[in-house]
């Protein structure tokens, strides 16, 4: 096995020189391919992706040296994606549906770029998006999974899967094993990477919106007009749009049915201010729901010592001790992700049911401690996937049903009970393990608990 010697520094023009390219060359590959330089993740040669973070376990910045390395084929990296979505990757694995899938997606876009990914000999189908072109990659996700739905496409792990994806990161192309492929007949059109990249700038294509969805951009256009000429309802707009009236529901448009060639189903609900007669809705209350709390044994109203005894009893119960603390403390070093689970085992210890399952709403998860918009779904996926719960039940927005887990932690029920995480820490660890552990703002709130 021959081993590459890496000399333990270069420069950024050495490594350039030795790839035979440009700056401006390697400035366009990073332009292309790469949309969030906050973090990444790597992988050595035979050994396993890991997201690369520093000593206080928050991740690294990717720098150009980095995707350097990654172009000389000394490792690998990927990258996640940003908040707007600049192109539309399909990752196709080696199966008997490969062939058949890459045939129906060059049907559909003429001049993608392909790469094959690895030695696995799995397909990246590349597809770029116009500077006007803006989406977001959740609706990205939702509009090219309805397409790929239409076109016969099984989107699904180890088949075919849709980047950019908010929760997993791609491998950047044109690393080790991976080469340029002629889209027509899928074999490589050079090895190596400065004549690759000249061929991807000369030839990449940049794909508008319209070029892309067609009939959902029609739609979309039919109901901004419709927008614009104030929702009136006259038969110019029942013949031109195929517009119809359902004082029931709102204007929606139907994601399903993206490459009919009927005219779009819009659904419009009269409000007040497009009506002339509006007649304003009476609600009626509902009597029972008010008088029900009123008889409750837990009405400060109407309680008595004994069940106020047991309501005090049954919350201490549901509360975590000093034994979970040290159970989460063993799955991370990260205190924000501690803070973080400690938050949703305290909330499904208390909302369980007897079946151990309990709802969790999105408005729920973003107030847990040390979370936010951006990294709920991270965090979340890290409690999965150490085993502390499972998701059971997707959320269902007609009928207002939050996402429904189950709790496959089992809670201790050895030492004290704890009120935060800080609390716990310090009946557990010694001084100068807690101040070697965690930060200096860190190892001050434990004794002020």
């Amino acid at each position: 096995m021959n081993i590459t010697r890496w000399p333990a520094r270069m420069s950024l023009n050495e490594k350039l020189k030795r790839l035979q390219i440009s700056e401006d060359d390697f400035e366009l590959y990073c332009f292309i391919f790469i949309k969030d330089w906050s973090r990444y993740c790597r992988k050595e040669i035979g050994g396993e992706w890991f997201m690369v973070r520093n000593r206080r376990e928050k991740p690294v910045r990717l720098i150009r040296h980095v995707v350097g390395y990654h172009l000389l084929k000394k490792f690998w990296i990927s990258t996640f994606p940003g908040k707007i979505a600049r192109y539309l990757c399909f990752d196709i694995d080696e199966s008997p549906e490969q062939l058949a899938i890459y045939r129906i997606l060059k049907e559909w876009v003429k001049n993608p770029l392909v790469f094959r990914s690895s030695s696995s000999g799995g397909l990246h189908i590349y597809i770029h998006f116009a500077p006007e072109f803006l989406i977001s990659v959740q609706k990205l996700q939702s509009i090219a999974k309805a397409t790929c739905k239409r076109l016969g496409i099984n989107v699904a792990p180890g088949v075919c899967e849709i980047f950019p994806n908010r929760i997993r990161s791609l491998r950047l192309p044109l690393g080790r094993e991976s080469f340029l492929l002629d889209p027509e007949s899928l074999n490589p059109i050079c090895t190596d990477v400065g004549t690759a990249i000249r061929h991807i700038k000369n030839n990449i294509r940049y794909y508008s919106f319209e070029d892309l969805f067609p009939q959902l951009a029609k739609r979309m256009a039919q109901r901004k007009t419709f927008q614009e000429a104030g929702g009136r309802l006259n038969e110019h707009a029942v013949e031109q749009y195929g517009i119809r009236y359902n004082s029931g529901s709102n204007m929606i448009l139907d994601s399903s049915s993206f490459g009919e060639t009927k005219a779009p189903n819009i659904l419009y609900r009269e409000e007040c201010h497009h009506s002339d007669n509006h007649q304003p809705k009476i609600r009626q209350p509902n009597f029972q729901n008010h008088l029900k709390p009123a008889g409750s044994a837990i009405n400060p109203l109407n309680i008595n010592a004994k069940a106020k005894e047991q309501i005090l009893s049954e919350d201490v119960q549901k509360q975590l001790r000093v034994g979970d603390v040290l159970k989460i403390i063993a799955l991370t070093p990260d205190f924000r992700l501690q803070k973080f689970i400690l938050s949703l085992l305290l909330f499904a210890l208390k909302a369980k049911d007897s079946k151990n399952a309990f709802r969790l709403p999105w408005v729920v998860i973003t107030r847990f401690d040390c979370c936010s918009r951006e990294t709920y779904q991270e965090k979340m996926h890290f409690c999965q996937d150490k085993g502390l719960i499972t998701k059971v039940r997707e959320f269902y927005r007609q009928e207002h049903r939050a996402r429904t887990f189950k709790v496959d932690y089992v809670f201790s029920e050895e030492g004290d009970f704890v009120i935060s995480l800080e609390d716990g820490l310090k009946r557990l660890l010694p001084l100068k393990e807690l101040k070697s552990r965690y930060s200096r703002r860190v190892y001050d709130n434990c004794f002020r608990s």
